[in-house]
């Protein structure tokens, strides 16, 4: 975090916020590439999944499906499927944080709106991730355990992450 903080300092102090103004944007990226420390990591990830997997299973069990939730497990009849790290939101969110401030910076005026769409990342990661898991569970029955593995699985991790960002982009030409 120094080194954005640094080169913030310095640009001020040769020019004022004439000079800072035009390095927010990158100044920003800088800092965040800086990961958190591992515990906090792990807390985020551990917390993300339980609440991936509460809402997954109470909106299965919404529409009649007979799931039912342990820890970030879901029991299907036949099948007990993981909620993995992958499918819990955070890789989503760290990746489409930057993303955001792009979209966000480039398609809306204001500093409200382009605050909202870069907010806005962690409801999308989240609801993308829940529609990834449900989607998942409505398949095992059909495809079998290979809808929660392999190639299959990735490929939803793909769609989700497309999905969230188109989503987002949605979200900034809505809020111009």
């Amino acid at each position: 975090i120094g080194i954005p903080l640094v080169i913030a300092s310095a640009a001020y102090a040769i020019g004022g916020m004439r000079l800072v103004r035009p390095l927010t944007l990158p100044l920003a990226f800088l800092a965040l590439m800086v990961p958190p420390p591992r515990f906090v990591l792990y807390e985020i990830l551990f917390r993300l999944k339980l609440l991936v997997t509460r809402i997954a299973v109470e909106l299965l069990q919404a529409v009649g499906t007979p799931v039912l939730a342990e820890g970030n497990q879901i029991v299907v009849p036949n099948h007990t499927l993981f909620v993995a790290d992958a499918c819990s939101g955070l890789t989503s969110i760290v990746t489409m944080l930057p993303i955001a401030c792009i979209i966000a910076y480039f398609l809306t005026r204001g500093i409200w709106r382009r605050a909202l769409v870069v907010a806005s990342v962690l409801p999308l990661a989240l609801g993308a991730n829940v529609l990834r898991v449900i989607l998942t569970v409505k398949l095992v029955p059909w495809i079998g355990i290979e809808a929660a593995q392999g190639s299959l699985h990735q490929s939803f991790g793909v769609a989700t992450y497309a999905v969230g960002t188109l989503v987002l982009v949605g979200v900034a030409r809505l809020l111009r």
